[in-house]
């Protein structure tokens, strides 16, 4: 609710053991597309639209420093099943409060060493049509 409410946040990582931690470079972005497709799939079954639906970004991002495209399209290939088992599990309870609270898609951004991290730009053909 606060990254919506504040329209951001920062999650800070004070290892300094690698540029950015598995957490960052790969589950932060798995949730973050993961619940992008899951309100996705809310909105549309609860008739609610944004102002266009190709601007809700369901697409996985990854830093390209340190996810390779190869691992990037493995862990894209993944993410439907993932939405789906959530979907199923109903472990969302208040589908009307997270949609009311996700007016726009979660997106990461990756800052380590003062330097921004660029996206992985390869996505599976199956996201290209998305």
């Amino acid at each position: 609710e606060l990254l919506h409410l504040k329209r951001g946040c920062f999650l800070v990582d004070s290892s300094v053991r690698k540029v950015l931690p598995d957490s960052f470079s790969r589950t932060i972005p798995i949730w973050a597309c993961v619940i992008n497709r899951i309100v996705q799939i809310y909105r549309h079954e609860l008739g609610i639209s944004c102002d266009s639906e190709h601007d809700w970004d369901t697409k996985l991002y990854t830093p390209s420093s340190i996810v390779s495209p190869v691992e990037h399209n493995d862990i894209n290939n993944l993410i439907d099943s993932r939405v789906e088992m959530l979907y199923q599990s109903k472990a969302i309870v208040d589908v009307k409060r997270l949609i009311e609270i996700m007016n726009k898609p979660v997106r990461a951004a990756w800052i380590a060493g003062g330097i921004q991290h660029g996206d992985t730009q390869l996505y599976s053909s199956s996201e290209e049509n998305k």
